[in-house]
C-alpha cells in the first residue's frame, strides 16, 4: 500500500471462500491491514475505535480501546448497522491517509455482513481513495447472498469479464 498520493503499491486481497462465518472476509481484512498499514490504520479509527474493538479482538488490541457495551440483543440489525458503519468510517478514513486497494477472489463465496461491507465501500470507492477488485465465478453468482450481488452491482463499478487463464498463465502471475 503506498502513503497519501502515492501509487498503489501492494494491494490486499481477501478470499472468500476461505471463512464462511459472519464478517469473516472483514476479520481478514482487519488482519492484513493491520499488517500492510497499522500505524495509519490505528490513527484512522478515530470515533469508531469503541464499536470495531467491539467486533474484533485484534482490533480492539491494536487499538487499546474498550469495546462498545451498549445492549442490543433486542435490535441486532442496529448493532450491525452501527458496525457496518463503523467500519466503512475507518476504511474511508484510512483510505485518506493513503490509497487502498482491496481485491476479493472468490466474491460470490462471501458472507452476507462482509459482502454489506464491501458493497458500502463500493458504492462510495469513488469518493475515496480505494478500489475495490472482485473476482467471481461466473457459475456461482446467482447463489450468492444479496449483499454480495449488490457488491456486483455497484453502482461506481466498471465491469470487466476476462477469459478464463491457462494453468501456465496462471503459474506466470
Amino acid at each position: 500500500l503506498g502513503g497519501a498520493g502515492e501509487d498503489i503499491g501492494e494491494g490486499i486481497v481477501v478470499d472468500g471462500a476461505v471463512r464462511g462465518d459472519s464478517f469473516g472476509a472483514v476479520h481478514d481484512l482487519i488482519d492484513k491491514v493491520l499488517t500492510a498499514a497499522h500505524d495509519d490504520a490505528v490513527a484512522a479509527a478515530g470515533g469508531h475505535a469503541a464499536m470495531l474493538a467491539r467486533l474484533s479482538p485484534v482490533l480492539q488490541r491494536a487499538l487499546g480501546a474498550e469495546p462498545d457495551g451498549t445492549d442490543f440483543s433486542t435490535t441486532p440489525s442496529e448493532l450491525r448497522r452501527r458496525l457496518l458503519a463503523a467500519l466503512s468510517g475507518w476504511l474511508g478514513s484510512l483510505s485518506t491517509r493513503r490509497a487502498l486497494l482491496i481485491a476479493i477472489d472468490n466474491a460470490q463465496a462471501l458472507d452476507d455482513v462482509s459482502g454489506a461491507l464491501f458493497a458500502m465501500l463500493a458504492n462510495a470507492s469513488s469518493t475515496l481513495q480505494m478500489l475495490i477488485v472482485t473476482c467471481v465465478k461466473t457459475e456461482q453468482r446467482e447463489a450468492a447472498p444479496a449483499s454480495v450481488r449488490a457488491v456486483l452491482q455497484a453502482q461506481a463499478g466498471t465491469r470487466l469479464r476476462l477469459r478464463a487463464l491457462s494453468r501456465q498463465e496462471v503459474d506466470a502471475l
